[in-house]
């Protein structure tokens, strides 16, 4: 009943999931990847949720929510219904018109339609559906919520940073990583809509056609927030700090080095579309090299490697790379 044990049972969960090695061990059979979180919930409906009213008990159950829902969603599986009364119970004790909140909802709902599709329990059209209608939701979240700005770079300051003439700036590392996740989903949403529209019919259709835009701009748009965090030189220079070689140099601080690894998943869905254009396809393939080099973040050239091995070939899944890098893209 203490604190302290729903409290390491959600980190022995945090560090299974950061500890790759173990994720890589596990085979689809295994149920060992819930094992925490599900003792986790366990102790929280033991303890009773009227018991969770101060703001270190609601944060430990967001804890819980984000660590349930990474389960579930790497692993393409429906989230409990233990988690969705979590969640009613927090609605009375936060802003529920969040950015954050609502993208909790839209991701619960993502992570069930990915399940359903997995396990073919929906039919083309059905999936059709609940896809746009999924997408028109992340759409509006967006509309009514994202800020940044965008920076428009001349033309002698460019460089192989940046794929369009400008980058988009944001507020902070969540806000970035947030409103990527939004984005991913949306390429993941729209890919399944254009394949069914294929599917189906000979000739392209409006559906089929907003969805392709759609991927576009999400690419174009988490290839932006790329630049805030790699450009050492222009856009990333107020992140770095003096090298004592002299000179240009200079050296990258841990949350720096956090920065640019929260931006793999999104590039790496980008690009592992089918319908990511080839130059941007290209220039993703450059940055995630960039960043092994750089930064010297092996995980950036081992996704690189894995989107070449994936070209005309079975793609490796969003979720199965989002496992070899420690299912972090949630959790910001």
């Amino acid at each position: 009943m203490k604190k302290s044990t729903l409290n390491a049972a959600l980190l022995l969960d945090l560090f299974e999931k950061i500890d790759t090695r173990s994720i890589i061990a596990q085979t689809g059979g295994v149920d060992s990847h819930r094992a925490h979180v599900n003792g986790a919930l366990a102790l929280v409906q033991l303890r009773g949720l009227s018991n969770f009213t101060d703001e270190s008990s609601l944060n430990t159950l967001s804890r819980l929510i984000m660590n349930c829902t990474i389960s579930c969603v790497s692993r393409e599986e429906t989230v409990p219904e233990g988690i969705r009364e979590v969640r009613r119970h927090m609605s009375r004790f936060v802003d529920v018109m969040d950015a954050k909140w609502r993208l909790g909802d839209l991701t619960i709902e993502a992570t069930d339609l990915i399940a359903k599709t997995r396990d073919h329990t929906l039919s083309s059209q059905e999936r059709e559906r609940k896809c746009m209608e999924l997408d028109t939701k992340f759409a509006l979240l967006a509309e009514e919520s994202l800020y940044c700005k965008r920076i428009f770079v001349q033309e002698d300051m460019r460089s192989d940073r940046y794929l369009d003439g400008w980058y988009d700036l944001y507020p902070d590392q969540t806000a970035t990583q947030m409103w990527n996740v939004l984005r991913l989903s949306r390429i993941i949403l729209c890919e399944g809509i254009v394949k069914t529209c294929q599917f189906r019919r000979d000739k392209q259709s409006p559906i089929e056609i907003s969805a392709l835009t759609t991927i576009h701009q999400m690419t174009h748009d988490i290839c932006a927030s790329v630049p805030q965090m790699t450009d050492c030189s222009f856009a990333a220079l107020y992140k770095t700090r003096l090298g004592t070689g002299g000179g240009n140099s200079h050296e990258h601080t841990p949350n720096h080095y956090l920065d640019v690894y929260i931006l793999i998943f999104g590039l790496y869905v980008a690009a592992w579309s089918d319908y990511c254009r080839p130059k941007a396809r290209e220039w993703i393939e450059r940055q995630l090299e960039y960043m092994a080099e750089h930064f010297g973040i092996r995980e950036a050239r081992e996704v690189r490697e894995v989107l070449r091995r994936g070209y005309g070939a079975v793609r490796v899944s969003p979720w199965d790379v989002y496992r070899l890098l420690g299912s972090y893209a949630f959790a910001s």
